[in-house]
């Protein structure tokens, strides 16, 4: 460690070694263009190399030393800024000067005579000509600009306002843009914008809030992930170190509350080996925390370096996308497993084909074995669909593409023949077709028949911020049921954002597993408020079929004209581009509840204005599908789907278990009565489990009868 800390020293040293050298080089008389732009490009390498080395110093050296470090890269920070003023003035003079030269030369080759016009003394300052800092609206950026904006404008005193006011209100961008107001630009009063600008951004109590919210709202890590952990911690330090310059520091309970904060912000593993490292009796400390989670940082950094084969500091590319046909699917639940090479059967260190007692049971068993792991149907890995697969091998005995182990000698079922639906007023939900549509990597299953009902799930229009801070108005879809944010490739593509390369299995229904390869991190935004938040995406090539099924009829439907409707197109069949998942979902909730009418859904209002959630009856002449997304499965797979309405209070509870939901009701006479509910409750944690297992069930108790509907 001591060994370590001295090479960084010595890096440090060299770095601000060269940028003395260059402030020498400066003072000679004559310097070149050349020479003065290969001193600014050795001065930006020098800055990254102590801006580097500063970050790894504070990774060793504990906390009540680092003031020291902390001074001498302010030090070096100043020169450094200090320099590159200096050296881009030069520019710009040596600009000016080979101007003159070559109106010289043509005033010298021109045939007329021109009189000699008296000389006049210029200021030796040139006028300003190379890039200035700009501001983004961001506290923790406003005193960094301000201090290089004004010593910039500082070497330029023969400047008019009028033109300082100018690159002033250039310099401005994003949420800071427009900030000045319109009468101090017509008048040209500088010093009043400057004014106008530190009364917005130089307030106390409002600075402070916004760190806390920043605090409040530090970014959740997905996965044990090394470059995570460093953005929650620096993201974390920087606000903290901010609220204890203002006098506010951390300590008693602001401690607690700072650290259960940061500790569920944290993936799993780190969490639980953080809680690990905590006595019984003691209570844990902010500083202790950071500590752990920067060693944490540093041995999952240095675990990456050692596992990819690519550098870490290579530069990010863009990521193209694969073109794929794989259906997106709802209700999703991410999983941080990785993929192994040990049998998934008897954990033993074989492959799975290899094993004794996968080979002992039943083609039916192996199948759901391999299907509930997730592994690939041709050559028993993970990581891929059958369909994508790349082995040449196909099963030996009827040479298809599965594995051999998989064969079943039983035929197989026949095919349900597609029959055009009735439009005969008599048909029911009994009389529905059953069709197993084969797509490259998924299933789509729908059933076709007249409904009287349809069921409309909660969809927004939000606006989601893409590159250079633009903003693309998406569909989303709203899913208590999963606890990831999906995205789609499509929109994806047209946020052009940054992404990272992941591998990261998601499951679905029946524990069907496929894997994601990308994320995203971008801010989504209400239509109707300023409400707003940055949130975590997974990529995947599609999210689900059109929304709502068929179009549904409004007409009758009383929608009080003040209300603002999260989704105005909500009854029209359109393209999900995005999920909206638990994470979100319960924070964007709000108090009002307005019931439209009998048969009809409920507005609720949320941050993104008013959701359409619930039944809606339908015309019969209207014919709906059901979409069932699911994984591929196998070449010969017949699905049945149908909605079950009110789902949860179609499942009794058992009396013995009827106590644990008992209620409290306050009737029209203010009398008090307890009461318990005798069926699954809705918004209970289990509730979804318990309705799932219960079908699960019934689907194994009448399997006898009805072998196919199981």
């Amino acid at each position: 460690m001591a060994k370590k800390l001295e090479r960084l020293l010595d890096l440090r040293d060299m770095a601000k070694e060269k940028m003395c050298r260059i402030r020498e080089g400066l003072k000679q008389a004559e310097v070149s263009i050349h020479w003065l732009n290969l001193q600014l490009d050795t001065l930006r390498r020098c800055n990254d190399d102590m801006q580097k080395t500063y970050w790894e110093i504070c990774d060793i050296v504990p906390r009540d030393q680092r003031e020291e470090h902390k001074n001498e890269y302010i030090r070096a920070e100043e020169l450094y800024t200090e320099l590159t003023v200096q050296i881009q003035t030069e520019v710009t003079k040596w600009n000016a000067s080979e101007a003159e030269k070559v109106q010289g030369k043509i005033n010298a080759l021109a045939p007329a005579f021109v009189p000699q016009q008296p000389a006049v003394v210029s200021n030796s300052t040139p006028h300003l000509q190379f890039p200035l800092p700009t501001f983004d609206g961001s506290l923790e950026n406003w005193y960094s600009f301000k201090c290089m904006f004004k010593t910039i404008m500082n070497r330029y005193p023969n400047e008019s306002p009028a033109i300082k006011l100018y690159h002033l209100k250039n310099s401005l961008v994003g949420n800071a843009a427009g900030k000045i107001d319109q009468d101090v630009i017509n008048n040209n009063d500088y010093e009043s914008a400057w004014k106008m600008l530190e009364n917005t951004y130089e307030d106390e109590r409002f600075m402070i809030d916004t760190h806390i919210d920043a605090l409040l709202n530090l970014p959740k890590m997905t996965s044990e992930n090394g470059n995570e952990l460093r953005n929650l911690l620096d993201t974390c330090t920087k606000h903290v170190d901010a609220l204890k310059n203002r006098q506010l520091v951390v300590d008693g309970l602001s401690e607690m509350i700072l650290v259960n904060l940061i500790a569920k912000r944290l993936d799993k593993e780190t969490r639980k080996l953080w809680k690990s490292q905590i006595p019984g009796d003691e209570l844990p400390a902010y500083s202790d925390l950071i500590d752990y989670l920067r060693e944490r940082s540093r041995i999952l950094q240095k675990m990456k370096e050692y596992t990819e084969s690519r550098p870490t500091n290579a530069p990010k590319q863009k990521v193209k996308f694969e073109q794929k046909t794989t259906q997106g699917r709802n209700f999703v639940q991410t999983s941080s497993k990785q993929s192994k090479e040990s049998c998934i059967c008897c954990n033993g260190d074989h492959q799975i084909y290899k094993c004794d007692t996968f080979r002992e049971l039943t083609v039916n068993d192996r199948y759901n074995k391999v299907r509930q792991a997730g592994l690939g149907f041709n050559c028993l890995r993970r990581g891929h669909r059958s369909a994508a697969c790349n082995s040449d091998n196909t099963c030996r005995t009827c040479k298809r593409k599965h594995h051999s182990l998989l064969h079943d000698d039983k035929p197989a079922a026949p095919k349900v023949k597609e029959s055009t639906p009735a439009t005969s007023s008599s048909t029911t939900v009994e009389e529905q077709r059953i069709i197993a549509v084969q797509t490259q990597g998924s299933v789509n299953c729908t059933k076709s028949f007249m409904l009287e009902q349809q069921v409309l799930l909660s969809t927004a229009e939000v606006h989601v911020q893409g590159s250079s801070n633009k903003n693309v108005l998406c569909r989303a879809l709203l899913d208590s049921g999963s606890d990831s944010n999906l995205i789609c490739e499509s929109l994806a593509r047209k946020l052009n954002v940054a992404m990272e390369n992941v591998n990261i299995p998601i499951s679905g229904v029946d524990n069907a597993e496929t894997a994601v390869k990308y994320r995203l991190r971008t801010k989504i935004s209400s239509r109707v408020n300023s409400f707003n938040a940055l949130l975590d995406f997974l990529v995947v090539p599609t999210i689900t079929t059109n929304l709502p099924i068929v179009k549904v009829d409004i007409r009758c439907w009383t929608i009080p004209a003040n209300l603002s409707l999260a989704d105005p197109a909500f009854h029209i069949p359109n393209e999900i581009e995005m999920i909206i998942g638990a994470e979100l979902l319960f924070e964007l909730l709000q108090g009002g509840r307005i019931k439209l009418a009998s048969g009809a859904p409920m507005l609720v209002e949320t941050q993104l204005g008013w959701i359409v959630s619930g039944t809606a009856r339908l015309h019969k002449s209207n014919s709906t599908k059901s979409v069932c997304h699911l994984n591929r499965v196998d070449e010969q797979l017949n699905l049945l789907t149908a909605d079950i309405p009110k789902m949860y209070r179609q499942v009794q509870v058992h009396k013995d278990d009827r106590k644990y939901q008992r209620i409290l009701w306050l009737n029209a006479n203010n009398d008090v009565g307890a009461f318990e509910l005798t069926t699954v409750t809705y918004g209970c944690a289990s509730a979804p489990y318990l309705a799932t297992r219960t079908l699960m069930q019934l689907a194994k108790d009448e399997a006898h009868e009805l072998p196919l509907a199981a």
